[in-house]
């Protein structure tokens, strides 16, 4: 996994899908992440600029949702699917290096997003 975050860091030499110009604007401190939400039609209204907190639906009714990262910013819309997620429920994440290990422990699991700003 951790391979995989690293890939993204900087000038990236990850697959197509990944627009380095999007990795290109990440901030000190920041790796990209990409996470597949819940639903394509949440994911189509996450625009590059966003703020956004990342929540974890739970799988039933009594657990409560968990942030799983807050106020991380919307780099952009993945071009291509994988691992069972369509091409527009990916969302690529700048978040902060420590954030990224619980994002993607979400792998497998609902998420989606609150979007805080434009």
């Amino acid at each position: 996994m951790v391979a995989a975050i690293g890939a993204l860091r900087g000038a990236p030499t990850a697959p197509a899908a990944v627009d380095s110009t999007s990795t290109a604007q990440l901030r000190t401190g920041e790796v990209a992440v990409p996470v597949s939400l819940a639903s394509p039609a949440i994911a189509a209204t996450v625009k590059p600029g966003d703020v956004v907190d990342v929540v974890a639906v739970p799988d039933d009714f009594e657990s409560r949702p968990r942030v799983l990262a807050a106020r991380v910013r919307a780099l952009d819309q993945v071009a291509s699917g994988g691992f069972g997620a369509t091409a527009t429920s990916i969302v690529l994440l700048a978040v902060p290096e420590a954030a990224a290990l619980a994002l993607s422990a979400g792998v497998g699991r609902a998420l989606t997003v609150v979007i805080r700003s434009r």
